[in-house]
């Protein structure tokens, strides 16, 4: 999986710069999503845990999204540049999430790992 040091550093000073948050946060959110896109890259899925809008955690199994099946409301310029777009496994369903409220990546999820989810949910 290789990483892309440039990806890092544009998100982390995006984060630093738009969200307002420590330099030492946006770097490590920063390196947290340029993992989920080296995996993303590769065809994985990968766990995730992030913030949601109104202060829940949200764990999610995301597989790189499929962009000719999803069509936004009101088109791609709805998604923000702050948000990343991806297949929620379990749900079966689109989802995207705002990378300055990322908290962990917990690798890459097997289909046994997305079967037990399922299986809760």
């Amino acid at each position: 999986m290789a990483i892309s040091k440039h990806i890092i550093m544009r998100e982390a000073n995006r984060l630093l710069w738009q969200e307002g948050i420590t330099q030492s946060e946006a770097v490590r959110k920063a390196w947290i999503f340029a993992r989920i896109v080296a995996a993303h890259n590769e065809g994985l899925t990968v766990r995730i845990a992030f913030i949601k809008k109104n202060g829940d955690l949200r764990i999610m199994f995301a597989s790189p999204s499929r962009f000719g099946a999803y069509t936004c409301k009101g088109g791609y310029s709805n998604v923000p540049k702050t948000n990343y777009l991806v297949w929620d496994a379990v749900k079966r369903g689109f989802r995207q999430f705002c990378i300055a409220r990322l908290v962990s990546w917990n690798g890459v999820a097997t289909a046994k790992d997305i079967r037990k989810a399922r299986e809760v949910a």
